[in-house]
């Protein structure tokens, strides 16, 4: 082996010998050893990233976590198949592509026409998808490549299809008129939690709507005047005193003298505001509730790019404002109002907007025309296994379903408190809108007859009407929702509709491992389809990881430019040193914040596990000393003592999902255990090869799974078979350990305590000193380990009384002194300096204790910051007594 380990030398050649292997796909493991006969199997279904651009450090944290997964389970036995795949992602796919054409090119999409467009698509997309596949491999992944699958390939189309067909038959899909939310950039409806709400600043006008035939008038609070141009009523609640007289009365529109009603509706609430509230139901989700229950009209103010439309102000008397944006609107009418004197006052205040979750354009509501997904129609539940696993009775609503497959615990959710989310979440789940009007997607298969009305619902093109015969049918021109075909992905990538052996032998799927702020977007879409298509769940647990944020806190994105290619990290560190900085400190729904210096340690990690292996590889074999080798001193004994902890911490940490944890505790045993202390002490003892062996061959098999490339190619020189195959350690649940344990904990903590005078003293690692023992018959046990103390402390050990005129340093060990003979130790000098420390650090201690005691600073600080100063109080208040306790030792 080579002095230093270059990952960028060994990286794709243990690549390209695992995906030689074969052994990524679980179909070949059994070549691999007679254990994956008839195995277990285990499977977790990718997230398929998006094929819009390159991945980021969230992508590199899923794919390790999902890889350690894998690994794991592959090593533990189970034919374990993580399947990888890509997404069309309908929306923000076209997007990046008519911006792309339109900045090349000054063309649209209309310029293109379908067809040309989604050719140009096409394009993009084979493009990218190479990208992202090669950077998957980069970091490691130890996926089946062979299924591979795209959300958009003619087998997963055939899935979507069939799944919109079924549920169609079920009734619960339809198509109606209903409030949807509007993205004007991207020309198309959003689902509801596609809609991302952000705080901004505005204003609240205060409308004066004059009461027809009098001088009277109602004050109208509203955010938005423009929107008045679409108001048809002004209402009121029943109970407000008020209003009474008003109700039944007309008010006359400001700048349009149009006629409006006054209404009472129990949905209005008397403290907001005035009490009175302007009713535009083309464009509020409650107000098109109140109108729909009073019968007030609807007017449709905005077209799709959203402009004032030119028809419905023809139509409605606000010609004058037509084709204006609603920018241009709302500046021009509050304006007009300011010098017509409508307005009666206008406060400054913060709300939260809705926009669109991939452009940022700020969502407008409108009545639309959509196709819907009914989450409270009932349907029946042909597996009766399944409704009685989930409590139900047979016929229920998806919602319920969806509901009762987290309740019944049939599906967990790491962290737990996720759950009461998800629940909530649930509580107010609407129909969900599939619809999109954009071209790149799944075409809704839905067919119209122009000559008899019909509409069709068909997995494949029907030839002709099956009313009337007609052959002129058209498909609607309507994609769905890129969601829609993703909440299939855990069976329709096994082979769905058709009953295939894959879909049989790994589903549902073990674990669904995902960021937690697509719970709603995509894990409970699932939920929904697995649990109506296949009466089943799509996974057992929901591992939910947090954001990558900057050191600042910060998300990362390309606008702020903090964004980070994990390639860029990967060749200046290594992919297992990225990898052990996104998973050392990470725990399940916590963000973390990334940066260069845990890349730093985890590179630096890595070569220590290079150097140590080096270390034993290289230790010549056994010799036999009078009779001696293997397990002959306390040192042997206490580190395959602590193996076996590690071994079983480890092993538990996997089965409750704590993989940082997990690498924590590796880490612990590997640097501080294995290199600073048994090493250390085998270098003097030597004869240790029995031992090393089984070190080195059991942390390289604790540490696959993390950090693959290195480990594997370690193994390498040791075998001829593959790591990623071989068997993960495991010990019994109960661990005899090793009596004499205390013994060895008791011998260290005297090198440590004469290593930290040597350091508190300055006293720096070459000058040999003498130290005096003066110990009792019981701990007359360390004499038999004098060369080892001697050696780890460079301390000459004398056990015997010290002459205590002679005033030096000691501290205590098991109840007796050990004092460190210092020439030329002056302890006044030392006193003097120890006193100074002390004051500095009382002052620091009563700084920072006001601090954290000042109400005023708890509140407004952020957490972080409030955690890290109660830290750094409590070790500065331990450093205070530990400098009083030392001046009174050296007066």
């Amino acid at each position: 082996m080579s002095k230093a380990y270059n990952p960028q030398e060994f990286e794709d050649k243990i690549y390209e010998k695992w995906e030689k292997s074969g052994f990524f796909n679980p179909d070949n493991l059994e070549k691999a050893g007679d254990r994956f006969w008839n195995a277990e199997p285990f499977s977790i279904a990718m997230p398929p990233p998006n094929v819009t651009a390159e991945l980021h450090l969230g992508s590199a944290l899923f794919i390790t976590l999902q890889d350690i997964m894998t690994r794991h389970a592959r090593m533990r036995g189970r034919k374990a198949l993580w399947l990888p795949g890509t997404d069309h992602a309908a929306i923000a796919t076209q997007n990046v592509v008519e911006r792309k054409i339109l900045e090349e090119e000054k063309k649209t999409r209309t310029d293109l026409g379908r067809e040309q467009l989604l050719r140009r698509i096409e394009e993009f997309v084979s493009h990218t998808q190479g990208r992202i596949q090669n950077q998957i491999r980069k970091m490691g992944s130890s996926c089946d490549w062979t299924r591979e699958k795209f959300t958009l390939s003619p087998e997963l189309s055939l899935a979507v299809r069939t799944a919109f067909k079924k549920m169609h038959d079920a009734g619960l899909i339809y198509r109606g008129e209903r409030m949807v939310n509007w993205c004007p950039r991207c020309g198309s409806t959003l689902a509801d939690d596609e809609v991302s709400f952000k705080q901004a600043k505005g204003h609240m006008f205060y409308l004066r709507y004059p009461v027809k035939d009098s001088e009277d008038y109602l004050v109208v609070a509203t955010n938005r005047p423009e929107t008045m141009l679409g108001d048809t009523g002004v209402a009121v609640n029943p109970g407000d005193s008020r209003y009474k007289k008003y109700v039944g009365k007309i008010i006359m529109l400001p700048l349009l003298n149009r006629e409006v009603p006054v209404i009472a509706d129990d949905h209005i609430d008397k403290a907001f505001g005035t009490g009175a509230m302007k009713v535009t139901p083309g464009h509020d989700h409650n107000d098109f509730e109140i109108a729909k229950r009073h019968g007030l009209e609807m007017i449709h103010l905005y077209t799709a790019d959203g402009k004032i439309d030119a028809q419905e102000a023809a139509d409605h008397g606000f010609d004058d404002y037509a084709g204006l944006t609603k920018e241009d609107a709302l500046n021009r009418i509050v304006q007009e109002l300011h010098e017509k004197e409508f307005i009666e006052k206008t406060e400054e205040i913060e709300h939260r907007v809705g926009t669109c979750y991939r452009c940022g354009t700020v969502v407008e509501p409108v009545v639309s025309k959509q196709w819907f997904v009914n989450v409270n129609a009932e349907f029946k539940i042909e597996n009766k296994e399944f409704s009685k696993n989930l409590r139900l009775p047979e016929k229920t609503t998806l919602k319920e379903m969806m509901t009762a497959a987290v309740k019944s615990g049939a599906i967990k959710i790491v962290p737990k408190h996720f759950e009461k989310i998800y629940f909530e979440w649930m509580k107010n789940l609407r129909d969900w809108t599939i619809s999109r009007q954009i071209w790149y997607g799944h075409r809704i298969p839905v067919w119209y007859c122009p000559d008899c009305t019909e509409t069709i619902v068909a997995v494949e093109p029907p030839a002709s009407c099956t009313k009337c015969q007609g052959a002129n049918l058209k498909q609607d021109e309507d994609t769905l929702d890129t969601w829609f075909s993703s909440g299939l992905w855990t069976f329709s990538t096994l082979g769905w509709p058709q009953e295939t052996s894959d879909l049989k032998t790994y589903h549902p799927t073990v674990v669904l491992e995902t960021a937690y702020d697509i719970l709603f977007f995509w894990v409970a879409r699932m939920v929904l389809m697995t649990g109506f298509l296949l009466n089943d769940i799509p996974f057992k647990t929901v591992y939910l990881h947090g954001l990558v944020r900057d050191i600042e806190g910060k998300k990362m994105s390309k606008s702020s430019g903090n964004r980070i290619d994990p390639l860029d990290i990967q060749a200046k560190y290594g992919t297992d040193a990225l990898r052990l900085s996104l998973v050392l400190g990470n725990t399940p729904g916590n963000d973390m914040k990334f940066s260069e210096i845990k890349v730093e340690a985890g590179r630096n990690f890595v070569n220590k596990l290079w150097n140590i292996s080096r270390f034993i590889l290289s230790t010549p074999p056994l010799k036999v000393r009078g009779g001696g080798g293997g397990l002959s001193t306390l040192a042997d004994h206490w580190i395959l003592d602590r193996l076996d902890e590690t071994v079983a911490a480890v092993n538990r940490h996997f089965e409750n999902s704590q993989y940082g944890q997990a690498a924590e505790e590796l880490q612990r045993f590997t640097w501080d255990d294995l290199a600073d202390w048994y090493l250390e002490i085998a270098k003097i003892e030597g004869n240790k090869k029995e031992v090393l062996d089984v070190l080195l061959v059991n942390i390289l098999k604790l540490w696959h799974p993390f950090i693959p490339f290195v480990t594997e190619h370690i193994w390498s020189q040791m075998a001829k078979s593959l790591l990623m195959v071989d068997d993960y350690p495991h010990v019994p649940e109960k661990i005899e350990k090793f009596a004499a344990r205390p013994l060895f904990e008791a011998m260290r903590e005297l090198v440590t305590g004469l290593r930290n005078l040597r350091a508190e003293y300055r006293l720096g690692s070459t000058p040999i000193y003498s130290s005096y023992l003066e110990i009792p018959k019981d701990l007359e046990w360390i004499k038999d380990h004098t060369p080892v103390i001697e050696k780890l402390t460079r301390t000459k050990l004398n056990f015997a009384v010290m002459d205590h005129a002679h005033k030096m340093p000691y501290f205590l060990w098991e109840g007796v002194r050990i004092y460190l003979v210092i020439p030329n130790f002056d302890s006044k000098k030392e006193a003097a300096l120890t006193e100074k420390q002390l004051k500095e650090a009382e002052s620091y201690v009563k700084k920072i204790s006001t601090q954290v005691k000042n109400k005023g600073f708890l509140k407004k600080a952020p957490k972080e910051i409030v955690e890290k100063m109660q830290a750094d109080l409590s070790a500065a208040e331990t450093k205070v007594k530990t400098l009083k306790a030392k001046v009174k030792q050296l007066k």
